[in-house]
């Protein structure tokens, strides 16, 4: 009698392709809404397991559709980061500027691999795999992120759950977290416009916007170091200083700083705003004036508590209970939150530290141990096999 294979067994079996798929993309990396040799490979793959495939779907997303019934979506990241890398690996990125300081390369193949497995496996119901351009924060000219311009176009029609995963490089490869809660933060963006009392110019006590804009930005680093010491991880991020003057001997009337916040509730939001206005007291101090306003950003990811379950019970059968993580909260601001505000949804993270060089995310040295993704891939189709046999069951 030939002995059942799990599907874990099923993905060590096809570890070397997922590998080799991560580094094709990896090697190729291409931002937000450029995604056409990633979305390429992504098409050719899931065509050759038997999915109906649609391509430029939200300028370059990929959907894929398989079986019919009801829907379980699995979705992957395509985009990489302007980053220009500083590994020296074989797969190495060549295009200048550019590479996947993030990880969404590994994302990708873990998603195609478990679409290989599901094509192969009896499944009640129907599997649609999505390919998403521009998680990073990247809009088109119409303003919209990759997640919402695959909405727009029908990308969760008739999807009744939807799932994913993210390379996690502080957790040792071989291990996986399961969020049990809304644990990844939501995120806001804001910008100050800092200006300089005019009546002030050509007295000694001349105000100059960019000395008030580093003083801000003292002061708002204070904050940050503040909220973030309670988990460890950023809470507010100044990522941008510019002012009005172009040459260095002319004082600056005006200085705009840009940055973001992230928070786990309406009240934490709330209160980082009261500080944030408390922080830039000072410039008013130092003889200037400032207005704030606050942006468009992430929502808060929502793990729906009966697919996470489902998923942490096909992890802790595929690698072991011991090697299932439970995660309460993450600073991290995931994209996947837009599509589980329309579907409930789970996201697991995938551990993938270098056991002797632990990289950081968005950072030019970012890699990750290749021997988390057949462990990604078996989770995700196993995940998504239980899923379609719970929600398709009432058609029996």
């Amino acid at each position: 009698m030939e002995e059942t294979l799990t599907t874990l067994d099923r993905s060590k079996q096809m570890e070397a392709e997922i590998i080799e798929w991560r580094r094709r993309v990896h090697a190729q990396p291409e931002l937000g809404f450029q995604e056409y040799q990633t979305a390429g490979l992504a098409a050719e793959m899931l065509f050759e397991c038997g999915y109906q495939v649609r391509t430029g779907v939200g300028k370059t997303g990929v959907v894929a559709d398989r079986g019919s019934g009801v829907t379980v979506a699995v979705r992957a990241e395509m985009d990489a980061l302007p980053i220009a890398e500083a590994n020296r690996v074989l797969y190495v990125s060549q295009v200048p500027g550019v590479s996947h300081g993030c990880g969404h390369d590994a994302n990708l193949a873990c998603v195609l691999g478990a679409a290989r497995i599901l094509s192969q496996a009896r499944i009640q119901g129907a599997i649609r795999i999505l390919a998403q351009p521009a998680a990073e924060e990247c809009a088109d000219e119409a303003g919209k992120t990759g997640t919402y311009a695959m909405i727009e176009q029908g990308a969760l029609e008739n999807v009744a759950a939807i799932i994913a995963l993210h390379v996690d490089a502080t957790l040792p490869a071989g291990k996986v977290g399961i969020l049990l809660e809304p644990a990844l933060a939501a995120a806001s963006l804001f910008a100050v416009t800092i200006e300089a009392d005019p009546q002030s110019q050509g007295s000694e006590s001349a105000a100059d916007a960019v000395l008030l804009g580093c003083q801000a930005i003292q002061s708002i680093h204070k904050l940050a170091k503040k909220r973030s010491a309670s988990v460890n991880e950023p809470i507010v991020t100044i990522g941008s200083f510019q002012s009005s003057s172009g040459v260095g001997d002319v004082i600056s009337q005006q200085a705009v700083l840009k940055g973001s916040f992230r928070s786990f509730s309406k009240e934490m939001r709330k209160a980082i705003m009261s500080e944030l206005e408390e922080a830039l007291s000072c410039v008013v101090e130092g003889g200037g004036q400032y207005k704030i306003s606050y942006g468009s950003g992430q929502p808060q990811a929502l793990n729906h508590a009966e697919i996470t379950e489902v998923m942490r019970q096909a992890a802790c059968d595929l690698i072991g209970p011991s090697n299932v993580l439970g995660i309460k909260r993450k600073t991290w601001v995931e994209d996947f939150s837009k599509f589980t505000e329309v579907v409930p949804g789970a996201m697991m993270l995938l551990g993938a530290e270098i056991a002797t060089s632990r990289r950081s995310h968005h950072s030019p040295h970012f890699d990750i141990d290749e021997s988390c993704l057949y462990i990604g891939a078996a989770i995700l189709a196993e995940t998504a096999i239980r899923l379609s046999d719970v929600l398709n069951s009432d058609r029996e």
